[in-house]
Order: structure tokens, then C-alpha cells, then sequence
């Protein structure tokens, strides 16, 4: 199966799930690197509103030099994704 039959069967694939949404605007205009990720990291299968939202604005405030790219890089290769140095999540 070549690479365009693939990306339509992917299409055809997310059109027929029941929940999925074409959304266009984004809530998380955040200008900060490491909440855009967490936030894409964190939405599956959770209530945005009630617990994705503080999270990721518990990231930004704990967290403001992760706002760039490679510094988030440095920090998630020196915690881990869960901060497992430290025990915070």
C-alpha cells in the first residue's frame, strides 16, 4: 500500500469515529512549548474543563522556562515526562 493510500485510509479511518471533531480554533494558545505538548499529551479520555486546563497552567506557572523548545527538551530529558526526580506530576 503506497503512502497516499495509507493517508486516506487514516482519513477515512478518524471521519468514522463517533466522537471526533474537526475543531477550528485550538483552546491552548499558550505561547509555551511545554504546555502545548503536556496539553496534547493529557486530553485523551479527560474532561479538558475540569482537569487538563489546571494542569497545564500549574506547568506554565511551575515551569516558565519551558516556554522554548529546547529548554522544555532539557527538562523532560532531565525529569522525565512525570518528574520522577522529584515525585511531581
Amino acid at each position: 500500500m503506497d503512502i497516499a493510500t495509507q493517508a486516506r485510509a487514516l482519513v477515512q479511518y478518524v471521519r468514522s469515529l463517533p466522537d471526533f471533531q474537526l475543531l477550528d480554533v485550538m483552546d491552548g494558545q499558550y505561547d509555551h512549548m511545554g504546555a502545548i505538548i503536556g496539553d496534547a499529551m493529557l486530553q485523551a479520555g479527560v474532561k479538558y474543563e475540569t482537569v487538563i486546563a489546571a494542569r497545564v497552567k500549574r506547568l506554565r506557572e511551575r515551569y516558565p522556562q519551558a516556554k522554548l523548545t529546547q529548554n522544555c527538551r532539557n527538562m523532560t530529558a532531565y525529569f522525565g515526562i512525570v518528574g520522577r526526580r522529584t515525585g511531581q506530576r
